[in-house]
C-alpha cells in the first residue's frame, strides 16, 4: 500500500506567497495545508498534525515567536519540525526565538529547489519521495539561486550545511562583454556580464548587464541592467500597496542606474553638456501588488536610440513573492539643449549607448 503523503503546514499572512508555495509543493508529493494568521495556524496544526511547519515570522494574530512558543507547549506539535521563513536576518530571529532540536531558519526569498531539499532533509525522506531537487534549467526556474539555510548546530552534519545542491545549480560564468573604448568625457566601459538572471544571485544595489547573444546573423538581445531596492513605507498608499505612480519613480531609478553603470551621470550630462532627457511618453502595466519592505528587482534596457531620442523599457520583479513579475513599462525621451530645442545625441554618448541596443535580425 502506498505511504501517506507528508503534510506541510504553511503559516503565512501573505496569501500570494502561500499560494505559490502550495503550487510548488503539491506536485512534489506533499499535502499542503495553509493558515493565514498565527491563531488559525495553531488550530490547524493541532487538527492536521503536520509533518513539518513552514512559519512566517511577522504576521497578524500572533508573531512567529509567539506562535512558535505555543506550538512547542502543545503536545501534538511539541516535536514537530518548524522551519522559520522570513526576510529578517538569522541573528534577529535567533534573538527572539529559543531554537530547539527541531527548529530551522530559512531567509526569504527562497527557491523551490531549496524548500524541496530542506524538507527532504528535515523529514528524512528519500530523493524519490518527494523528488530531490534537480539543477534548474537556465531560463526555466524564475526563482533566485538558493541561499544556504541556517540550521541548529546540534543537528547531524548533513543538516548543518546543505549547500551542495545550491552549488550544483550555478552555471559556469559566461564570458565578459566586450569593452567600449573611452570617448570624450564618458570613459567608463561596460561591467562584466553576470550569469543568466533566472539563477543569478543579485546583491542589494548590484549593477548588472545581461548576457549578449552570440553573433551569427541572429537577433541580439538587449543588454539589461538590474539593481534591487526595498519598498519604503512612504511608497505605499492607504491600501498598503505601492502607490501606482511610484512605479514611474522606480523606472527613473532604473535608467539612472543603467547610465551610471556606464560611467554616465545624469547630473554631469545636464551640468557639463547642458543636455536634458525629458519624458515625452510613458506607460506602465501592473500585474500584482507589492507591499512595504518587499525587495524589488528593477530591470532596465534600451530599445531604440534615435538622432535626438532614447527609448527605455522596464520590468519590476518582487523578490519576496518568488520573483513574480509585478510591473512592466516603457518611456520615450527627447534629447534637448538648455533652450529646450532638439539636440543630436553626442558621439561619445552614442558610442557608449549603441552596444546596449538589440541587433535587428538581418
Amino acid at each position: 500500500m502506498a505511504s501517506a503523503r507528508p503534510t506541510v503546514l504553511i503559516i503565512d499572512d501573505d496569501t500570494e506567497i502561500a499560494r505559490l508555495m502550495t503550487d510548488a509543493l503539491e506536485p512534489m508529493g506533499f499535502k499542503v495545508v495553509v493558515a493565514h494568521d498565527g491563531g488559525k495556524g495553531i488550530d490547524e496544526a493541532c487538527r492536521s498534525n503536520p509533518n513539518v511547519i513552514l512559519l512566517d515570522f511577522y504576521m497578524p494574530g500572533g508573531g512567529g515567536d509567539e506562535v512558535y512558543e505555543r506550538l512547542r507547549s502543545t503536545s501534538v506539535t511539541a516535536l514537530t519540525p518548524v522551519v522559520f521563513t522570513s526576510a529578517a536576518s538569522i541573528d534577529e530571529l535567533r534573538s527572539k526565538v529559543r531554537p530547539g532540536p527541531q527548529t530551522y531558519f530559512l531567509k526569504k526569498p527562497v527557491s523551490v529547489a531549496q524548500i524541496r531539499f530542506v524538507l527532504n532533509q528535515v523529514l528524512g525522506l528519500s530523493p524519490a519521495m518527494p523528488e530531490a531537487p534537480a539543477a534548474p534549467e537556465p531560463g526555466k526556474d524564475v526563482l533566485p539561486l538558493p541561499a544556504e539555510p541556517t540550521l541548529p548546530e546540534d543537528q547531524p552534519p548533513s543538516l548543518v550545511r546543505p549547500a551542495e545542491p545550491a552549488a550544483q545549480t550555478a552555471p559556469a560564468p559566461p564570458p565578459k562583454l566586450p569593452r567600449v573604448p573611452a570617448s570624450g568625457s564618458i570613459s567608463q566601459a561596460f561591467p562584466p556580464s553576470p550569469p543568466p538572471p533566472a539563477v543569478a544571485e543579485t546583491g542589494a544595489g548590484a549593477r548588472r548587464a545581461a548576457r549578449e547573444v552570440p553573433d551569427g546573423g541572429a537577433a541580439r538581445q538587449p543588454r539589461k541592467h538590474e539593481f534591487e531596492v526595498r519598498v519604503t513605507y512612504a511608497d505605499t498608499d492607504k491600501m498598503g500597496v505601492i502607490y501606482y505612480a511610484n512605479y514611474f519613480r522606480y523606472f527613473e531609478q532604473g535608467r539612472t542606474e543603467l547610465m551610471r553603470s556606464l560611467g554616465i551621470r545624469y547630473r554631469d550630462l545636464e551640468a557639463q553638456q547642458r543636455l536634458y532627457l525629458p519624458v515625452v511618453e510613458t506607460r506602465c502595466e501592473y500585474f500584482g501588488p507589492c507591499r512595504y519592505d518587499d525587495l524589488l528587482l528593477i530591470r532596465t534596457w534600451m530599445t531604440d536610440l534615435g538622432l535626438a531620442s532614447i527609448n527605455f523599457e522596464y520590468e519590476i520583479y518582487d523578490r519576496d513573492r518568488f520573483n513574480e513579475l509585478v510591473a512592466r513599462g516603457s518611456s520615450h525621451h527627447a534629447l534637448v539643449d538648455a533652450e529646450w530645442q532638439p539636440a543630436r545625441v553626442p558621439n561619445d554618448l552614442r558610442n557608449l549607448l549603441a552596444p546596449l541596443l538589440p541587433r535587428r535580425r538581418s
